[in-house]
């Protein structure tokens, strides 16, 4: 049988399409997307003049190589 996804689960069972969501999240690799200025860098007075913390860097390098996909986003 296959797994479930939670879009085959119909509302208004919530706890199985948490269940669901969590066994897909287990087994397959996931994303994260962050921001820059005031999230991975301090406050900067201009978008320009944001730059990454180095242990931000490194943790998001490190996550680059557990997950699907890492992106970075500004704006």
């Amino acid at each position: 049988m296959d797994a479930q996804t939670p879009g085959d689960v119909l509302a208004p069972d919530v706890e199985a399409a948490v269940r669901v969501a969590l066994t897909t999240l287990r087994q397959t690799p996931s994303a994260i997307v962050t921001d820059i200025d005031g999230t991975i860098s301090t406050i900067a007075p201009t978008p320009a003049e944001a730059m990454v913390d180095p242990g931000a860097r490194a943790a998001l390098s490190l996550l680059c190589e557990r997950l699907a996909a890492v992106a970075v986003v500004s704006g």
